[in-house]
């Protein structure tokens, strides 16, 4: 299925869903009102659900590697869809468990399974790391462990669905909104909880074979780019004709190779990209052509991304990569890698950000993504000469 016929099901079936367990919930607590009581160091079973976006799974790895400290004792699984599970099998769970959504009866037969499942794991707390989505509101309430941890987003109306909610805070990054779901803050964390996750030896052989066959290898300078945002929203996406400028200057001003990133959906964007470079241009799509863990090995391997706000810019900055960020249609004040190393372009117009949890990132722009527009090539390789330095010509 598709991400818009997701969350089609999500706005139109999701809210009857709620309020029809709402009102069972209501009933049960006139039945049985005891809470258990909570004490982390005695959990033995935890789930962790965050199912769509691969860049937000980056960005709450620091929550979930201080997540072991919180349960000293605990197995911690993770529930997610098959799109995301390559980055989460990397991240070190005890557990994982997908649900597939190629089709709405696998979807729907693999969650029905994976509610079962949690009932025979018998977890003693489920944390909700989605922002905005009835699915996982539901599926945390029929997994129903005593103690269930959310965001409390009154839009949802999944307030009385969790034992424990979190109000959300949109002026609050999103590292410090997961990191509220264990009671924690930034001043907590240590520094192996950012660090990297380690990748297979068999990534980094297949990253090198990909970037011979496509002759970037040995290039002076390898930087990866992404163009695009997904079916999310097409308000983050920089100009594709801003793009093949970018890749121009810096092949002239630092002999850069240029790998196009992304999803096999984006491979048409990339190729309308490539069709304007000049000949000579040391460039090559990419997009699709990789395991999450492949890709995740070429980012690495790259001296920096250039990136839409997606999940491409947020897996650069997890494994160390420098990166310029375009942002404008959401806060790169919120939703920006936060590394030394990380340059965000945010206009900051009036008008922005447009796209929010409460409107579940759904916007018909009236200004043609004039905050995207406004974001000049060069202003974008001023960025990028902060990263790589000068120029190879004066160095």
């Amino acid at each position: 299925m598709k991400f818009t016929t997701m969350r089609r099901m999500d706005n139109w079936a999701g809210p009857f869903i709620l309020l029809t367990l709402g009102a069972v919930e209501r009933v049960r607590g006139i039945i049985w009102r005891r809470r258990p009581d909570f004490v982390p160091a005695k959990v033995r079973r935890v789930l962790v659900m965050k199912f769509i976006g691969l860049g937000s799974i980056a960005e709450a790895l620091p929550m979930l590697r201080a997540m072991r400290r919180y349960y000293p004792n605990a197995e911690i699984s993770f529930l997610t869809f098959e799109w995301c599970e390559g980055l989460v099998r990397l991240l070190g769970f005890d557990s994982v468990r997908v649900i597939r959504t190629s089709s709405f009866s696998r979807f729907t037969i693999d969650s029905i399974s994976a509610i079962r499942w949690g009932w025979r794991n018998r977890f003693d707390v489920s944390h909700d790391l989605e922002f905005f989505s009835r699915f996982s509101s539901i599926m945390s309430y029929l997994i129903h462990a005593p103690v269930r941890v959310g965001y409390f987003i009154r839009e949802l109306r999944n307030n009385n669905l969790l034992t424990d909610p979190v109000p959300y805070n949109p002026a609050r990054h999103v590292v410090e909104a997961f990191l509220a779901q264990i009671n924690m803050d930034d001043r907590m964390l240590r520094p192996e909880d950012s660090v990297s996750p380690d990748l297979p030896p068999e990534a980094d052989s297949a990253a090198d074979d990909l970037l011979r066959k496509s002759g970037l290898w040995g290039a002076p300078l390898l930087v990866s780019v992404n163009v695009n945002t997904g079916e999310k929203s097409e308000f983050r996406m920089w100009s594709l004709a801003y793009h093949s400028v970018l890749a121009t200057k810096l092949h002239i001003s630092h002999r850069a190779a240029i790998a196009f990133v992304g999803t096999v959906s984006d491979r048409e964007r990339v190729e309308e990209v490539l069709g304007t470079l000049p000949k000579g241009v040391r460039a090559a799509n990419l997009a699709g052509l990789t395991r999450v863990d492949i890709l995740l090995s070429i980012l690495k391997k790259s001296r920096l991304l250039v990136s839409n706000d997606s999940g491409p810019l947020h897996l650069a900055s997890m494994m160390g990569t420098p990166t310029v960020g375009f942002f404008g249609a959401e806060s790169a004040r919120v939703f920006g890698p936060r590394a030394p190393t990380s340059i965000n372009i945010d206009k900051q117009l009036y008008c922005s950000p447009c796209l929010n949890v409460y409107n579940f990132k759904d916007y018909a722009c009236p200004y043609g993504m004039k905050c995207m527009k406004d974001i000049t090539p060069e202003e974008a390789l001023e960025a990028v000469g902060k990263l790589l330095g000068k120029p190879v010509e004066q160095s």
